[in-house]
């Protein structure tokens, strides 16, 4: 039954749910119909995350579960996942372009939702080189000291949410080059060795010593915001 309203363009899961089933809660993340329908849809429709977490036979991550249904046009609270930026410039008709260039006026931080950069977006004129840590404070303090003179930056806040890969991919698309960094600690790192396959991103500041970007912060500050 599922599969004959599928793909099922711009409908939330909720509302398939009860309107298949008759409970809005029957294909979510805990429900059997719905684990079992999501692991169906990873290994038909995506590669990776989900149709290798299909494949094992494990639980989809959150994330995980939002981009194999939204592989179907079926969105699964993308309010909920967000990227943090501070001075990117975007452009297009998309809402992610509004927020980040009204933000970018001020020099003030801002997250963007998976919804608002599901719109139309790209990455504004001049827009080369974008540095993206994992922790916010790096942002926090890069707004405090240098606000709208802060060049573009992304914080992913820990594992990158699909918000935070719909940004990426669509940035590395273009043709942007990626400077990465995260913590050094063995979570960090396998961030950062996911980040690195997106193409034209390399390592930020990889020989400055200390294991948490805070302990790098005078090098991050002075490496990506004071000089290009």
């Amino acid at each position: 039954m599922l599969w004959q309203h599928l793909p099922a363009v711009g409908r939330p899961l909720p509302e398939l749910a009860n309107s298949l089933f008759g409970n809005p809660h029957h294909l979510d993340r805990d429900a059997d119909l719905g684990r079992l329908a999501a692991r169906l849809l990873a290994a038909a429709y995506t590669t990776d995350p989900g149709a290798a977490a299909a494949a094992a036979g494990t639980a989809l991550s959150a994330d995980a579960w939002r981009q194999v249904w939204a592989s179907v046009g079926v969105s699964c609270d993308e309010v909920s996942a967000t990227v943090l930026v501070l001075n990117l410039p975007l452009a297009g008709s998309g809402a992610a372009a509004a927020i980040a260039a009204a933000a970018a006026e001020t020099g003030e931080p801002v997250w963007l939702t998976a919804r608002s950069l599901r719109r139309a977006w790209k990455p504004g004129s001049g827009l080369h080189t974008v540095r993206v840590c994992e922790n916010p404070v790096v942002v926090e303090t890069a707004a405090a000291r240098l606000g709208p003179h802060a060049l573009p930056l992304i914080c992913v806040y820990g594992r990158p949410s699909i918000a935070a890969w719909l940004l990426l991919e669509g940035l590395a698309a273009a043709g942007v080059r990626l400077l990465m960094t995260c913590d050094r600690d063995t979570a960090g790192q396998q961030f950062l060795t996911e980040l690195l396959r997106l193409p034209g991103a390399v390592e930020w500041l990889a020989a400055a010593d200390g294991i948490y970007e805070e302990s790098r912060l005078p090098d991050l500050l002075m490496g990506a915001f004071l000089l290009e």
